[in-house]
């Protein structure tokens, strides 16, 4: 319990992740760990990346996104990494359907919890 207290995360993304920052934050933060800018060796980086590909078909938005989160310790070593792809879709815009993979992730999380979208044994 003493060192998990200690440990502590940062999340940076790319601009087409920016939305899922917040989703991966709440659930680390549910998770009791702490999400704060810091250094040192109980300090972890995640980063989020998206690619998305934006089309349109029967009348729908869709926004195909193809997602990889890396986790990095303090010295930047890899030791934790996952790919998905989460696909958002609406009637009424692109950006409602790129909210919708935000709203999937959030999902995805409840169901398989976020140590396994990490990858990290949280």
């Amino acid at each position: 319990h003493e060192i998990r207290q200690k440990i502590s995360f940062s999340i940076l993304t790319n601009s087409q992740a920016l939305n899922l920052k917040a989703v991966i934050a709440k659930a680390i933060s549910e998770k009791m760990l702490k999400i704060k800018e810091a250094q040192g060796a109980y300090h972890f980086t995640i980063y989020i990346k998206s690619e998305m590909e934006r089309t349109q078909a029967y009348g729908f938005w869709l926004a195909r996104s193809n997602i990889s989160i890396t986790t990095k310790d303090y010295k930047g070593t890899i030791v934790a990494s996952n790919t998905f792809q989460i696909t958002g879709q609406s009637s009424q815009s692109f950006i409602i359907a790129k909210q919708d993979i935000a709203f999937r992730l959030n999902a995805l999380i409840k169901k398989e919890t976020i140590s396994s979208i990490l990858a990290l044994d949280i």
